[in-house]
């Protein structure tokens, strides 16, 4: 499968708390459907399936996330495969055309800028996405590029306010929460200013509190969603100590690719956010039972697959960047004055290190990958290999690796690292074979990865086991750099496959444009198969990947 998306099982993997989407379980059956909406959801659908692209544009809150849903049913009742688009600085090209597959992306100015400029540039189709309207215009400005050149714009409005209100009804309904009156529902309607958002927050509340819709709720809410969200801050933290690390800890949320924090990380940013205020070191233990904590978490959407925390919605990160004007928008000043993003980001890296001290001592292997791969989603190579290699040692003693069983990694690299620079010789076979048989498994960071990759095509080099090299192949996919990218170009090469050859070492040149010894392996290719003179433009840099760097 190429490296860009993944392909969907069915719905569940995109609605409920734990869904790709963070929408309700039940939204096929209670999707509010006005002219708008079917003309809308007609004419995506028509346009996919026609070969193009379409993008969702409208204010906060509108319902895109929801429509693009409907939209996707739609296609993939036709028989068709759906696939969403990879968090991270991934290439995107058109290999997904080839199995009938429609991409989709959820609030594409956020996407990573390599990964959206690779869909301008490769004139990627068959892809439906969703944007703020504010946030594609600065995107625009940012990336140099026409979403209109390359997406049809579908533009969708708040809804009217009796279809707020029939959401509202059947929203409730599914939810088994009582309406008391209908003043109830006049005040709620009236306060969502048309937003779907709003009503969704509201029957969510109501669900966490375990409340029924009366008047005297309705009334309490303030009006608009930015006013709401605050609100319930305020309700949950005003006036108690620990709103200081509870702010700051959901403040780091919205630095990170689509809100979302692995569940060990989350409660070690909020510990170091607590010492902060308090002024001396904490244990874990320390906040195990802090309610405070525990009464923010539940509205949280929780991602179990990916043992991951969210912010609900987006609306939430506008609030925690001091978007506000309700009762805890002051101390959300504060805390943003207090903490730039730098200083952020130095709490965040210093609390996945404290996290991973102990996680890497745990036998659950999932969760071990999951906190490796938000890690990924959010730093970049070098970042996390610092990390990783200088864990912040905390309440648990570390056990020897010959009693956890993981052997001396940082050993075997340097060992497989030396045995590498070269075609191997008879006697290091089997010095590299049990080497890398010891430690395959436990293989964690791109540099881990991208160096046993290579071990494995030296082995198939020398033996000619292919085994050895599709094993290789997919450590250096996993890898994901230019590096690995590079290497595995250079093995295709070697095994006399010029095409595979040139789309690996493509993708290392767009990593990293300037690169001499990337552009020089490609134009051997390109001569390889008789164009010459790209190959001589490639020398020259005047083809891609310059463009890139020379924008950057």
């Amino acid at each position: 499968m190429a490296q860009y998306y993944s392909i969907i099982r069915g719905f569940s993997d995109l609605l409920g708390e734990e869904g790709i989407l963070r929408l309700p379980g039940y939204l096929p059956e209670v999707f509010i459907r006005s002219k708008e909406r079917d003309l809308a959801i007609r004419e995506a659908t028509d346009r996919l399936l026609g070969g193009e692209n379409v993008l969702i544009v409208g204010p906060p809150g509108a319902g895109k996330t929801a429509l693009m849903f409907m939209i996707l049913r739609e296609i993939f009742n036709l028989g068709y495969k759906i696939g969403y688009i990879l968090e991270g600085p991934v290439i995107v090209t058109n290999e997904h055309l080839r199995e009938g597959i429609i991409l989709f992306y959820d609030d594409i100015p956020r996407m990573d800028v390599s990964a959206l400029r690779s869909i301008v540039r490769n004139r990627v189709k068959n892809i439906v996405a969703t944007g703020r309207a504010e946030e594609v215009a600065m995107a625009e400005k940012i990336c140099g590029i026409q979403f209109g050149d390359v997406f049809s714009i579908i533009r969708i409005r708040p809804m009217s306010d009796d279809l707020i209100r029939k959401m509202l009804i059947r929203y409730a309904d599914k939810e088994a929460i009582k309406i008391v009156s209908e003043k109830a529902i006049d005040e709620v309607v009236k306060k969502a200013e048309g937003l779907p958002v709003y009503v969704w927050q509201v029957i969510r509340e109501l669900k966490i509190v375990k409340k029924d819709l009366d008047e005297e709720f309705a009334r309490r809410i303030p009006q608009g969603m930015l006013d709401y969200v605050d609100d319930i801050l305020w309700r949950i933290i005003g006036g108690v100590p620990e709103r200081y690390e509870v702010l700051l800890t959901l403040l780091i949320m919205t630095d990170l690719v689509k809100y979302e924090i692995n569940q060990d990380l989350y409660s070690y940013v909020y510990l170091i956010a607590k010492e902060l205020r308090l002024g001396r070191k904490l244990s874990i233990k320390d906040i195990m039972f802090d309610e405070v904590l525990d009464n923010v978490t539940r509205y949280l959407a929780r991602d179990a697959t990916t043992f991951s925390f969210r912010l609900p919605h987006d609306f939430w990160a506008d609030v925690l960047r001091g978007k506000s004007n309700g009762p805890i928008a002051p101390e959300i000043a504060k805390i943003n004055t207090l903490y730039s993003i730098e200083e952020r980001r130095r709490i965040l890296i210093e609390a996945a290190r404290r996290a991973w001290g102990r996680l890497e001592k745990a036998d659950d292997e999932f969760k071990k990958r999951a906190f490796l791969r938000n890690l990924e989603m959010n730093f970049d190579e070098e970042t996390i290999r610092s990390i990783l290699e200088r864990v912040v040692e905390e309440d648990v003693p570390r056990a020897p690796p010959e009693i956890v069983g993981i052997p001396d990694i940082e050993e075997y690299m340097s060992v497989l690292g030396r045995k590498i620079t070269k075609p191997l010789k008879d006697r290091d076979v089997k010095v590299v074979e049990n080497l890398l048989s010891r430690i395959e498994r436990f293989l964690r960071t791109p540099k881990e990865k991208n160096i046993a990759g290579v071990a494995f095509m030296r082995l198939w080099e020398k033996t000619k086991i292919e085994d050895y090299f599709k094993r290789g192949e997919k450590l250096l996919l996993e890898a994901k750099n230019a590096k690995a990218y590079y290497n595995l170009g250079v093995a295709f090469i070697r095994r006399g496959d010029y095409n595979q050859a040139k789309k690996y070492l493509e993708k290392a040149l767009e990593l990293n444009p300037m690169n001499k010894h990337i552009r020089h392996n490609l134009a051997l290719v390109e001569l390889r198969l008789g164009n010459k003179k790209k190959a001589k433009l490639i020398l020259k840099g005047k083809i891609l990947g310059s463009e890139r760097g020379e924008a950057e």
